[in-house]
C-alpha cells in the first residue's frame, strides 16, 4: 500500500514544471527474472529428488515384501523337516521286528541294546530315509545285537515302511493342492501326522505333536517379530515421504507468492518508467521555453535604453521566471526525496527477498540431509538383511554339524 501511495505522489509531483533534467535511470529488472529462474530451477531439483526418494522407498518396500514372502515360502516347507521323527519310526520298526524272536526266547532286548539302536538310528530328516535304509538294516549285523534277530524281516519291514511313508507324503501333497479351501475340521489324521508315523505309539505321537507345536510356535513368534519390525520401518518411511510432500507444497506456495510479488513489482516498475518518460518530455519543453525566455531577456536588456516600459515588463517577467524556477527547484528536490524513500523501500524489500532465499536454501539443505539419512537407513537395512542371512546360514551349519 505504501509503495502505491509513494508512486502516486511521485507522479503528481513530476507533473509540475522543472528546469533541471533528471539523471535517475530505472532499476534493471534482470535481478527479479534471475531470481525467478533460480527458484524454478531449485523447485525442479527438489521435486526430482523427492520423486527419487519416493521411488527408492517403494523399491525398498517391494524388496522387503519379496524377501518376506520368499522366506515364508521356504519356511512352510521346512517346518516338518525340523522335527526328527525317524528315531521313533526306526525304534518302532526294530521293536516290531524283535518281538517274535524275543517272545520265543522268553526275554526282551536289554536297555543297552535299545540305547545303541536309538543312537544309531538318529538322522536329520525324513527325506534321507531311502539312503539310510540300507545302513539302518546293516546295524542289525552288529555283534552287539542278538544274532537270532531275523534280518530279512527287519529289512522288509524297513522297505515297506519307507514305501508307505513316500506314498503317504505324495497323497498328502496331492490332497493339499486339490483341497486348499476345504474345512479344517474335515482333515484326517494324515494332515497332522506324516504317513510314516502311522505305526507310532501314543507316546511317540504326543512327542511328535509337541515338537511340531514348539517349532511352529517359534516360527510364528519370529514371523510376528519380523512383521512388526517391517511395519515400523514402513511407517517411518511413509512419515518421511509425507514430510517431504508437505515441504514441497509449502515451497511451491512460497514460490507462487514470490512470483506474484515479482509480477507486481514489474508492473510498478513499468508504470514508474512511463511516468519518468513523461516527466523528461515536460522537462525538455520547459528547457526550450527557458532558453527562449533567456533570449528575450537579452533582447530586452539591449532595448533597455529605448523604453522604460519594456524594461519594467522584462523585469517583471524575469522575476516571475525566477519564482517559477525556484518552484521547480523545490519540486525537483521533493521528487528526489521521494525517489530516495522509494529506493530505501526497494532496498528493504530486496533484503526481505534475500532472507526468504536464504530460508529456501536452508530448507533445501535439510532436504539433502534427509535424503542422506534415508540412504544410510537403506544401507543399514541391507546390512541387517545380510546379517540375518549369515545368521541363518550359521544356524543351518550348526544344525548340520550337530546332526
Amino acid at each position: 500500500m505504501s509503495a502505491k501511495s509513494s508512486s502516486r505522489t511521485t507522479g503528481q509531483q513530476s507533473a509540475a514544471p522543472s528546469s533541471r533534467p533528471s539523471t535517475r535511470t530505472p532499476k534493471p529488472q534482470t535481478d527479479y527474472a534471475d531470481q525467478e529462474e533460480e527458484y524454478k530451477r531449485l523447485n525442479a531439483q527438489l521435486e526430482a529428488k523427492t520423486q527419487a526418494l519416493v521411488e527408492e522407498a517403494d523399491q525398498v518396500l517391494r524388496n522387503q515384501d519379496r524377501l518376506l514372502s520368499a522366506d515364508t515360502h521356504d519356511r512352510n516347507y521346512s517346518l516338518l523337516d525340523q522335527v526328527d521323527t525317524d528315531e521313533q519310526l526306526f525304534r518302532d520298526m526294530q521293536s516290531a521286528a524283535l518281538k517274535p524272536t524275543d517272545v520265543r526266547r522268553g526275554h526282551t532286548p536289554s536297555s543297552q541294546q535299545q540305547q545303541n539302536l536309538s543312537a544309531r538310528s538318529r538322522k536329520p530328516s525324513i527325506t534321507k530315509l531311502q539312503s539310510r535304509t540300507g545302513n539302518e538294516v546293516a546295524l542289525v549285523n552288529d555283534d552287539r545285537y542278538d544274532q537270532s534277530i531275523d534280518r530279512t524281516v527287519i529289512q522288509d519291514k524297513a522297505r515297506s515302511t519307507f514305501d508307505k511313508a513316500v506314498a503317504d507324503i505324495e497323497t498328502k501333497m496331492n490332497r493339499t493342492k486339490t483341497s486348499a479351501n476345504t474345512n479344517v475340521m474335515d482333515l484326517d489324521e494324515d494332515d497332522i501326522f506324516p504317513g510314516a508315523a502311522k505305526d507310532m505309539g501314543s507316546e511317540a505321537k504326543i512327542r511328535f505333536l509337541k515338537a511340531r507345536l514348539r517349532v511352529m510356535q517359534e516360527e510364528l513368534e519370529r514371523m510376528q517379530t519380523e512383521c512388526t519390525r517391517r511395519e515400523e520401518e514402513n511407517e517411518r518411511v511413509n512419515l518421511k515421504v509425507k514430510e517431504s510432500d508437505d515441504d514441497r507444497t509449502r515451497l511451491n506456495r512460497v514460490i507462487t507468492t514470490l512470483q506474484d510479488q515479482l509480477e507486481k513489482y514489474k508492473k510498478m516498475s513499468s508504470d514508474t518508467k512511463s511516468k519518468l518518460d513523461t516527466t523528461e518530455v515536460e522537462l525538455n519543453s520547459l528547457r526550450k521555453e527557458y532558453d527562449q525566455t533567456k533570449r528575450q531577456t537579452k533582447k530586452q536588456q539591449q532595448d533597455q535604453t529605448q523604453t522604460d516600459t519594456k524594461l519594467n515588463r522584462a523585469l517583471e517577467e524575469a522575476e516571475r521566471y525566477k519564482q517559477q524556477l525556484n518552484k521547480m527547484q523545490q519540486t525537483t528536490k521533493d521528487a528526489s526525496e521521494q525517489d530516495k524513500k522509494k529506493i530505501e523501500q526497494l532496498t528493504n524489500e530486496n533484503r526481505r527477498l534475500e532472507k526468504q532465499r536464504l530460508e529456501l536454501m536452508n530448507a533445501f539443505k535439510r532436504q539433502l540431509k534427509l535424503i542422506d539419512i534415508l540412504k544410510k537407513q537403506k544401507l543399514h537395512l541391507e546390512a541387517s538383511k545380510m546379517l540375518q542371512f549369515a545368521e541363518e546360514e550359521f544356524c543351518k551349519a550348526i544344525e548340520w554339524n550337530t546332526s
